[in-house]
């Protein structure tokens, strides 16, 4: 059978995305095979945006099949395409990669977001099989938690198909495979994971952060050697990386585990692997903010340092992340107190931390997610006002 060759079976006409019917995406998936025999709309319309024919495909499909992360009535029937080109298409590691980020958002939006929590699909779907309140509005939320479930249960059925990818060569592929399986509590996944994380190559280090999810009680034997690796300060790069999600892995793995060793390797600065990207997490500054946000109280003063090391070099989004873990480990679940002068040592290092490197804007612009992350947690959401609150003025305010 030729590659794609199903396309024309589907009514597109018949289905939706974000932007009306259909229609477009059987050109577009042809165009991720065979970019020089692209139609003229898609080669117009790459020209238009200054973008490879490939990349504009994978720009369009992102803006209309999984608009601004909600899957739509067309998403579900491109996931097998999608799976078809990976399987069968042609063996370009940056349209793999791409292709397998793309299909773990299509199954379960932003994972990320919730690191290290995994979705419970039975939770995630709940309203999936209710019937619509008016069939003709598609975006009815009962219509659209069906769309969602039939994009995870397509996704996941692929997962033996996926699984290999795992192993590849290229780190991106390999990575974004992991990530993908990391996410799905099926055999496929454990047993491919299993495999990775005990075989030294491309994905062993992240194989084993995704596998602390799925098998934690494999993970002491397998991570223990990617420790002791990078354990020293003056280790190699590779090392270091591999020790980091050796030690993330163990906390993730059993949340009480804290011995030194395990601590002193996500305490120890990270530099320059900061922003390095990483499956499931993002980077790797998020990694370690998650990893020691509830770490027992012997090891917080340690942990307050490193997470205002990762403060100063994150970008705004592992900024965010590590500015959540660091008031979830000072403050716990519990908001800032109504007066500065009630804080603890370790809470008020936290917020000076804070005021010192906190993603308060973007350019010249406030950044909304960070400002309603320190709303939420009682903290002043300006970085003026939080200044003035720490130095004793009687009220925080608003904005």
């Amino acid at each position: 059978m030729a590659l794609l060759e199903d396309l024309d079976r589907v009514r597109w006409h018949k289905v939706s995305h974000a932007y009306g019917v259909a229609t477009d995406v059987p050109d577009l998936l042809r165009a991720l095979v065979d970019p020089d025999h692209a139609s003229k709309k898609v080669r117009t319309g790459a020209e238009r945006t200054n973008r490879e024919i490939r990349d504009h495909v994978i720009h369009t499909l992102y803006g209309s099949v999984f608009h601004q992360g909600t899957v739509w009535q067309a998403s579900p029937h491109v996931v097998p395409f999608l799976v078809e080109i990976l399987r069968d298409g042609p063996p370009d590691p940056a349209l793999r990669a791409s292709l397998l980020e793309y299909l773990h958002h299509l199954a379960l939006g932003y994972s990320e977001d919730w690191f290290p929590a995994m979705i419970d699909p039975a939770i995630y779907f709940l309203a999936a099989d209710a019937p619509p309140l008016d069939p003709r509005d598609r975006h009815d939320p009962s219509r659209m938690a069906g769309y969602a479930r039939d994009c995870y249960r397509t996704v996941e059925a692929a997962l033996p198909t996926l699984a290999p990818f795992v192993h590849d060569a290229d780190r991106g592929v390999a990575f974004a495979a992991v990530g993908l399986l990391g996410s799905f509590r099926a055999e496929a996944s454990i047993t491919a994971l299993r495999d990775a994380a005990a075989r030294p190559g491309t994905s062993q280090a992240v194989a084993l952060v995704a596998l602390a999810r799925l098998d934690p009680a494999a993970i002491p034997a397998l991570a223990a050697p990617l420790l002791a690796a990078g354990a020293s300060a003056g280790g190699a790069s590779s090392d270091r990386f591999a020790a980091v999600h050796a030690a993330a892995a163990l906390r993730l793995a059993d949340p009480a585990h804290a011995d030194s060793a395990t601590i002193d390797v996500l305490v120890h600065p990270l530099g320059e692997l900061t922003e390095l990207k990483t499956p499931l997490a993002g980077s790797i500054g998020t990694l370690v903010a998650r990893s020691l946000e509830r770490v027992p109280p012997p090891h917080r003063d340690r942990a307050v340092r490193a997470l205002g090391d990762i403060l100063a070099l994150a970008a705004r989004l592992t900024n965010l992340s590590t500015t959540a873990a660091l008031l979830t480990l000072t403050f716990g679940d519990e908001p800032a107190p109504p007066r500065a002068d009630t804080l603890t040592p370790p809470q008020r290092r936290a917020l000076e931390l804070i005021l010192a490197h906190g993603a308060f804007k973007i350019g010249n612009a406030a950044f909304g997610n960070y400002r309603e992350l320190l709303t939420e947690r009682g903290v002043p959401r300006d970085a003026a006002k939080l200044r003035a609150w720490l130095v004793g003025a009687p009220e925080r305010g608003s904005d």
